[in-house]
């Protein structure tokens, strides 16, 4: 079949695609109304529409095509692989393209290394084709970039097909990579920059890539660290290249590319139109596709006719609508792509380089070029690239506004507290020019592109207080209070604990101590030496708040019942579980009956009492209460919101701790996606995310990731954490356990030593984390033949438990059930049996018959009846594990 003929039957075919069958076959019997054979041709084809949906595809129906034509048209010829191409020796197929066939080579000389050539296809050498498998040699070798691949050579096979040789690039598709890695945003959005940079400089060499997608974008690991290589500029053009040259090597109206990654201007075939900017629409697609986790445009089931009509008309589906991992994209992430994707050329990015420089905008936290400036969105920005992790530092500037306001409302509760109410405004006015004048000099055009943080600002600010308002001490008092908070919030303790304790000395050089000022210190006070692990401090800075604001507030009082819930949370850190469950649920009905409508005190006693109720095993009220707060949290907060994070990490703590793996797993990945945006990379709250989502990858038995987020979680805490702080031997408990999987004894014996002293140390020796970690040491001496230690922590842990929640606890049947697979071990059966029964009863109870742990213990008594002749009733234990395994 000629070129000529195939044209005008694919014509035809386009053109008959679309219409319904009484206008396809008028239309038929026009266009092939002086050529009957050229009609038979036609039909054939058109009754095999359905099998292929493009023309281009070798085995669809161009393969008919070339049955009905008698000849070999884009027919590979059924030979076994070549045994070498030119000098280069083959060991396999890499891929295939349109034009060519990449193989896996070996080149010996003059030195011996690893290549990928490219050979063309049989049958695909008219003039065209050549032409541009010769452009395509001759462009990638005037490119000279890290992350696109190199050209090496280029040649003539024996039969006189041209190949070109590229370094191998041993990688994987971008999508691919993310996805099996769980990359978080920012890691796809640095692979997505740094791709636009290398076909940037693909431009700068007049070179159009115009076939970029995540298989021509392959990620491989450089020093440890994933980097992209672009390949295969197959069908790229130089854009010097006259329209004469362009038209040899195209054919007007044939689209050249991958039609879900390509460009309108592409996918119509106009040629004439195709520039740099096709690239920057491909690659928002890509960019698309990487962040959504779905394509832009899924086009493989549909005609061909249809797939371009997608691409030049269906605008893309915004993000909220096609996440379905729980995960939250910024709008400014959107709102690039969506500019990347603009159908008109002229709305798009001009340019990759401009593309990439609102990539790096919103990696740096600064306004993006393609969203409208506003003072709101600036203000935002600002405060987002300053690193700001909690809600009340989130909108700095609007909050030392709006705390005038508050003070002012605080104190004008009565016609006798109009003076006082005055004097806060004004008070508070002065507070709010002195914040606002700090962060002045990050207004862009005065900052000169220099960074400033807000740690930099803070301890600017704290100078200016000592040194400029040292006649004003009740102005000096709030500043120090609000910055103290500040503080706090970025996770810097100490300086905190100092500025906080500078406001209570001049609240009581003013004599404005016992009241509401000093409430409002003592609590923030209070949740700083948490934070530290400082649990005494912590409970007599709360004890106090509680107490002035009783005697000065209604029991009723929404502040009443914040001081309230933070005691009881105390009660609760300390193991006193029943206590705090009585002060965190009378905070909760008084939030419930009184609190303001948008209140966060509310959904943090409902959080707060979740993880009372999941330390005391009742676990359904837990996961109701989780959801309650995440809810009103989510309803009343920004996306980003750090408290929304801690909801998210808080339930999937829970879903993990109950082997609900798949529930788990994309809500600690939501909740580390928001920390990794909004905190410091030091900041202890990410550290102990990290170290949640740890636990689970161990459990799903993926050590790798898990290692990597631990130690990434144990060294922040190391690096900004008192030494004894709980949250390190939390981390060390973990790390421990994962060293055991990994079958290293003397490091997991190492780690779970430390965790138990800072327990120790912190807690005293009765505290229930005191069992855990007794627990965790007891199986290890077991894997280590040590049995007599191991039964002495086990029996401690035990004890411990007991006493704490119950013999027939859940929590308690842990070193019950390992303690009696060690009575098990040492032969002796009636204390093994007496234990490992117990813990299945227990455990089926109250877990249900699914849990991992149920079936742990139907497999310890399945042991325990083989050993002592009990065949029957072991395989009955054993059939019912095997099912509850496979459930």
């Amino acid at each position: 079949m000629s070129s000529e003929r195939f044209a005008r039957i694919r014509e035809i075919i386009l053109a008959a695609a679309s219409l319904s069958p009484p206008e396809q076959a008028a239309y038929l019997d026009e266009a092939c109304r002086d050529d009957p054979s050229l009609r038979r041709e036609v039909d054939s084809i058109l009754a095999h529409e359905n099998d292929a949906p493009t023309i281009i595809n070798t085995h669809g129906l161009a393969g008919k095509l070339a049955d009905q034509a008698g000849a070999d048209f884009l027919q590979e010829p059924e030979a076994s692989l070549p045994q070498n191409v030119g000098p280069y020796r083959i060991t396999g197929v890499l891929g295939e393209g349109g034009m060519g066939i990449v193989y896996a080579a070996q080149q010996t000389e003059p030195i011996r290394r690893e290549v990928a050539v490219k050979l063309m296809r049989w049958g695909m050498d008219s003039a065209g084709v050549v032409a541009r498998f010769e452009a395509e040699r001759q462009t990638l070798a005037l490119m000279d970039h890290p992350h696109i691949a190199k050209v090496l050579d280029a040649g003539a096979d024996e039969q006189g097909r041209p190949y070109f040789v590229m370094e191998r690039v041993r990688g994987v598709p971008i999508t691919q990579y993310c996805a099996e890695q769980a990359a978080d945003t920012q890691e796809r959005v640095r692979l997505l920059l740094a791709t636009c940079l290398a076909v940037q400089h693909a431009h700068q060499k007049g070179i159009i890539h115009r076939d970029l997608k995540p298989s021509n974008i392959l990620v491989v690991l450089q020093d440890g660290m994933p980097e992209p290589r672009v390949i295969d500029f197959g069908i790229a053009k130089a854009v010097e290249n006259s329209a004469a040259e362009l038209s040899r090597l195209t054919l007007e109206g044939q689209p050249i590319g991958t039609l879900s990654y390509m460009s309108p201007e592409q996918a119509r075939g106009a040629t004439g139109q195709i520039d740099t900017r096709s690239d920057v629409y491909a690659m928002g697609a890509v960019m698309y596709e990487l962040l959504a986790g779905v394509p832009y445009h899924a086009v493989g089931e549909t005609s061909l006719l249809e797939q371009i009509r997608a691409v030049c008309e269906d605008e893309p589906r915004p993000f909220k609508e096609v996440l379905t991992d729980g995960r939250q994209l910024d709008s400014d992430l959107e709102i690039i792509v969506r500019k990347a994707l603009a159908k008109d050329p002229a709305e798009r990015y001009q340019s990759m380089s401009a593309l990439a420089g609102d990539i790096e905008r919103y990696r740096d936290s600064r306004p993006i070029l393609a969203r409208p400036p506003s003072t709101a969105y600036q203000l935002r920005k600002l405060v987002l690239r300053n690193r700001v992790p909690s809600a009340m530092v989130a909108g700095i500037v609007l909050m030392v506004v709006a705390f005038g306001i508050w003070m002012s409302v605080l104190f004008a509760r009565s016609e006798a507290n109009l003076t006082r109410a005055l004097q806060a405004e004004g008070e508070a006015g002065q507070v709010s020019d002195f914040m606002v004048g700090l962060f002045e000099i990050s207004h862009p055009v005065e900052a000169r592109g220099n960074t400033v943080t807000v740690r930099e600002i803070l301890d600017r600010g704290v100078l200016r207080v000592e040194a400029d308002l040292d006649e004003q001490p009740a102005v000096q008092a709030r500043l120090m209070h609000t910055m103290g908070a500040v503080y706090g919030g970025l996770g810097i303790y100490d300086r905190s604990v100092d500025l906080l304790h500078g406001a209570l000395n001049k609240q009581q050089q003013i004599g404005t101590d016992g009241g509401e000022d000093e409430a409002a210190v003592l609590s923030d006070l209070g949740r700083i030496h948490l934070a530290a692990g400082r649990i005494s401090a912590a409970d007599t800075a709360y004890t106090r708040a509680l107490a002035i604001r009783r005697d000065l507030l209604s029991p009723q009082d929404p502040l009443v019942a914040s001081a309230l819930a933070n005691v009881g949370w105390v009660a609760a850190v300390r193991g006193q579980l029943d206590t705090a469950e009585v002060m965190i649920a009378d905070a909760v009905t008084i939030f419930t009956a009184h609190a303001d409508p948008q209140s966060l005190e509310e959904p943090a006693a409902l959080n707060s009492l979740a993880q009372v109720y999941q330390e005391m095993a009742r676990y359904d009220e837990a996961e109701s209460l989780y959801q309650r707060a995440l809810a009103l949290r989510e309803e009343r907060l920004p996306t980003d919101h750090p408290e929304i994070a801690a909801s998210l990490n808080n339930l999937a703590d829970l879903y993990w701790l109950l082997g609900r793996y798949t529930e788990a797993e994309p809500l600690f990945n939501r909740a580390l996606g928001i920390a990794e945006r909004i905190l410091s990379p030091d900041h202890p709250e990410l550290a102990g995310m990290l170290a949640n989502r740890s636990a689970l990858y161990k459990d799903l038995g993926d050590l790798e990731k898990a290692e990597r987020d631990l130690l990434r979680a144990l060294a922040i805490q190391e690096r900004v954490l008192d030494p004894d702080h709980r949250d390190i031997a939390i981390t060390l408990n973990n790390l421990g356990l994962l060293c055991r999987e990994q079958g290293d004894l003397e490091a997991a014996e190492q780690a779970l030593r430390r965790s138990l002293d800072i327990k120790l140390r912190t807690h005293g020796p009765g505290h229930p984390s005191i069992a855990t970690a007794l627990n965790n040491l007891g199986e290890l001496k077991v894997d280590q033949n040590d049995f007599a230690e191991a039964g002495i922590l086990l029996q401690r842990s035990i004890d411990i438990r007991t006493t704490a929640y119950g013999a027939d606890d859940p929590r308690t049947s842990l070193p019950q059930h390992n303690l009696g697979l060690l009575r098990l071990e040492q032969g002796r059966f009636t204390e093994a049996e007496s234990l490992l029964v117990h813990a299945l009863e227990v455990r089926e109870e109250t877990l249900g018959p699914d849990h991992y742990r149920v079936t742990d213990s139907l497999e310890g008594c399945a042991r325990l009846y083989r050993q002592t002749g009990r065949v029957a009733a072991a395989e009955e234990l054993e059939a019912r594990a095997a099912a509850a395994r496979r459930r």
